[in-house]
């Protein structure tokens, strides 16, 4: 098919002055829909505000959420590719960065993996032999990387709402079930027995759960209500998988159907219908 070369749309018939007065209305009403407002009271449950946006900006901000815990996927993957596990237990190897005092480790996973995560200066400011809060290392609280930063609420500062899955049967899980006060179990991905899809790593918490990044400790799942705690206003939440793919979990999802998804070697099958 040939199209003329002097062929004119229809805007070519709109006179100046009324197609201008057309485009500044447009561009009036867009202006009005794409200002972020931080005008929603506080939450019932948190200090900290939602912030209100136009539909197309919330939908590039949730693309961005989803981006940044990918990366940390990513930076998981490597991290395990380097050290031979997840950064999650203890290990014989001598370049092994994670340490423990008193059964806990002395700072988050989410300090080990800066240097994954294009924040090798940062990682190199830390004293891994000394507590998230010791007087040294509480200093580097305010250079929290993007990646772990909630970009739906307000005030939350140098708290994070990126969390590991814990609790029974979850990767992040502190001991292994039924061996308190021994060493802290090691996770690979071949440990992994349900498959990398079908498990999540991590999550993205309610901000009443936020923490201080550096701090270590992870979202502790109620088996009888899995959903609980991270949810969000419409009732979903954002969650990185084992293959290193996010996604953001709706309230359609089951409570039977979560609790599958949250347990690495669980044995039952998934239904990804819901």
């Amino acid at each position: 098919m040939r199209f003329s070369s002097n062929r004119c749309f229809s805007v070519c018939t709109v006179r100046p002055r009324t197609y201008l007065l057309m485009v500044s209305l447009v561009l009036l009403v867009v202006g009005c829909g794409s200002r972020d407002s931080n005008s929603e009271g506080p939450m019932s449950d948190s200090p900290y505000k939602q912030i209100r946006r136009s539909a197309p900006r919330q939908a590039a901000i949730r693309m961005q959420s989803q981006n940044y815990l990918k990366q940390i996927g990513i930076a998981m993957h490597t991290f395990h590719d380097f050290y031979g596990q997840l950064p999650i237990g203890e290990s014989d190897r001598a370049n092994y960065p994670i340490e423990y005092r008193d059964g806990k480790p002395l700072l988050s996973w989410r300090v080990y993996l800066l240097p994954f995560l294009e924040q090798q200066q940062l990682y190199d400011q830390f004293k891994l032999n000394e507590p998230w809060d010791s007087p040294h290392n509480i200093k580097l609280l305010d250079q929290m990387p993007d990646q772990y930063k909630s970009l739906d609420y307000q005030g939350l500062g140098n708290k994070t709402v990126v969390f590991g899955l814990s609790g029974p049967g979850g990767v992040f899980e502190p001991v292994a079930p039924g061996d308190p006060g021994e060493a802290h179990p090691t996770v690979r991905f071949r440990d992994i027995t349900d498959g990398t899809s079908q498990v999540v790593l991590v999550v993205m918490a309610h901000p009443g759960k936020a923490i201080p990044w550096t701090q270590p400790g992870d979202f502790v799942f109620n088996p009888e209500n899995p959903r609980e705690g991270l949810a969000s206003a419409n009732g979903e939440f954002l969650a990185l998988f084992g293959d290193g793919s996010a996604w953001h979990i709706g309230k359609q999802v089951s409570s039977e159907t979560l609790l599958r998804l949250f347990q690495y070697q669980d044995g039952e099958p998934i239904d990804f219908n819901e």
